[in-house]
């Protein structure tokens, strides 16, 4: 079944982005800025990214897990995580590949960071930076059009295999934060 809980929770974050824009210049200048707000959004955005993840791999496997690496095997052997997919903030003029440092071995760099801060956030506060907030964002962005994509699939006719393009059209708008660094998936009839 489809559901689009994942998509509009990942947009209130959008909408966080959007109103800090208005006090923190998304610069990359700024991506070591941190503070109790940009904590809190790291927080939470890494938590929904376990979350989505988590759905992720019971739609492909059918099978409970529940750890980042456990995640990544199961993703990379579906290839249903690619470490080339660039996104984009036209907004900001800002690139993102937050899924490059990840193997089936090996967690995103902001992943670990998101990490530290959970464990052990008086010493590694100052990870909960901008910059990290950003870049996991932009792996809460693929994670969910993959498996928005993965859920259409799953309830459709087993003869008909849907085009992740088709997903990606159907789902995002002009006015997102974010888009994939290839134009033809936002080209609409």
């Amino acid at each position: 079944m489809l559901n689009k809980k994942f998509w509009q929770y990942y947009k209130t974050f959008e909408d966080d982005i959007n109103r800090l824009s208005r006090y923190v210049e998304i610069t990359e200048d700024n991506f070591s800025v941190y503070s109790v707000e940009l904590t809190r959004l790291f927080l939470s955005i890494c938590s929904e990214v376990d979350v989505v993840l988590k759905e992720k791999c019971k739609l492909i496997l059918n099978k409970k897990v529940s750890k980042m690496p456990d995640y990544l095997k199961i993703l990379h052997n579906s290839d249903s995580i690619r470490a080339d997919q660039n996104v984009v903030s036209g907004r900001f003029g800002l690139n993102f590949l937050p899924w490059k440092s990840a193997t089936t071995c090996e967690s995103p760099k902001w992943w670990k960071d998101h990490n530290k801060v959970k464990h052990d956030r008086s010493e590694y506060y100052t990870k909960a930076n901008l910059g990290n907030v950003l870049e996991a964002l932009a792996g809460l962005y693929v994670a969910n059009l993959h498996l928005n994509h993965l859920q259409i699939a799953s309830i459709s006719p087993p003869d008909y295999k849907p085009f992740f393009e088709d997903t990606v059209t159907g789902l995002v708008s002009t006015d997102d934060l974010f888009q994939l660094d290839c134009l033809f998936y936002y080209i609409s009839e």
